[in-house]
């Protein structure tokens, strides 16, 4: 089986998770999907980077996952967005329903594997939140100075955000997420 990795918690979550989906699993304080985009194992199960920590939480890989898959938006399709989405592509946890390239022509061999997939690629990421009322989380592979401003207009929708690091350019703009996060409730 395959196993995963919350970098932020030492305590074990419990193996189900319970009603509610993200709202739920926020509350519990580690959200298994979300870890999973930090999967540590290849298809085999041999980890290739261990971790240099020990909260090793056994996945849902075994049959265990009985939730909806999470509607997922991904921003940046390549570079380390190109691992997110394969790994989103690839999990029954996800369900990736929309991209948003600005630079499809650059990544041309990304976005056709989007596109074959079904997955709609938007070149505004504003464009993408205003045209999808069905997304729960969006993910956030883009330039570094661009995280911030989508993580807060992401919050704004009223959308889980899942974001690489670093998580803000600033200490101005780690504050200014800090207050949509508390705003949003996520």
């Amino acid at each position: 089986s395959s196993f995963i990795t919350c970098f932020q918690h030492s305590v074990p979550t419990s193996r189900h998770l319970p009603p509610g989906r993200l709202a739920r699993a926020a509350q519990l304080g580690c959200c298994r999907a979300l870890c999973q985009l930090l999967v540590l194992t290849d298809e085999e199960g041999a980890n290739p980077n261990p971790p240099k920590h020990k909260p090793v939480l056994a996945c849902c890989t075994e049959g265990e996952f009985n939730m909806e898959p999470i509607r997922t938006a991904l921003v940046g399709i390549a570079g380390i967005g190109g691992s997110h989405r394969k790994k989103l592509h690839q999990s029954e946890m996800f369900d990736l329903v929309c991209a948003n390239e600005p630079y499809t022509d650059r990544h041309k061999e990304a976005a056709e594997e989007v596109r074959s997939w079904g997955v709609e690629i938007y070149p505004d990421f504003w464009e993408m939140l205003d045209a999808r009322d069905d997304l729960e989380l969006v993910v956030i592979a883009a330039p570094h100075h661009w995280h911030a401003t989508y993580s807060i207009s992401a919050l704004e929708h009223g959308l889980h955000v899942f974001v690489e690091k670093p998580i803000t350019v600033t200490v101005q703009e780690a504050l200014a997420l800090l207050d949509a996060q508390r705003s949003a409730g996520k």
